[in-house]
């Protein structure tokens, strides 16, 4: 399927995003941004910039489809928006959805949890 999704890794020093063009939904999206932690320091220590090199490393397996961008809105057909950062010790992550798919649209946070919670939520 073509969900399109973008994923924003945020610590301290900034944000970096990626873009996948298909399977953004929740159940593939939280397994994605659990692939990286295959490759990502141990926890708790979270870096953005090494996390998001290593959710592209582990989730980019043919060419095309998965890019860096310049955040959520690079893209005007992308259904879901998901923030993942850390918070003590965990993966946390907050999902946005927007109103509709045009230049102005509005994105609303839709859920946010830590990633274990949304595992178990979304894919059971």
């Amino acid at each position: 399927m073509s969900t399109r999704a973008t994923y924003e890794f945020k610590d301290q020093y900034g944000s970096h995003t990626v873009y996948i063009h298909f399977d953004g939904y929740p159940s593939n999206a939280y397994k994605y941004i659990q692939n990286a932690l295959k490759l990502a320091w141990e926890l708790p220590r979270f870096e953005a910039d090494e996390f998001a090199a290593a959710f592209v490393a582990t989730n980019k397996n043919r060419e095309g489809g998965v890019r860096l961008t310049d955040g959520r809105d690079s893209y005007f057909d992308t259904k879901y928006h998901y923030v993942v950062s850390l918070q003590g010790t965990k993966i946390f992550t907050e999902r946005y959805e927007p109103d509709g798919f045009s230049e102005n649209r509005i994105w609303s946070l839709v859920q946010v949890g830590y990633l274990d919670d949304m595992l178990e939520e979304h894919c059971k």
